[in-house]
């Protein structure tokens, strides 16, 4: 194998753990139909901090 191609198939939470081995999954959206044998990564939650600036209002 010379490289790997991930192709972005859609989204899907943990429902349910069944076995250490066999999680079961709820797919939430995809772009195309996922299929047996459609290996899974993890998705690393980013968690931003944002602060809004609001303007303030001037008088002409």
């Amino acid at each position: 194998m010379i490289g790997i191609e991930v192709e972005y198939v859609g989204y899907a939470s943990i429902a349910a753990v069944e076995s250490a081995d066999l999680p079961r999954l709820l797919i939430n959206n995809s772009a195309r139909e996922t299929r047996v044998g459609d290996r899974l990564l993890v998705r690393e939650e980013i968690k931003m901090k944002g602060t809004i600036y609001r303007p303030s209002l001037r008088k002409i």
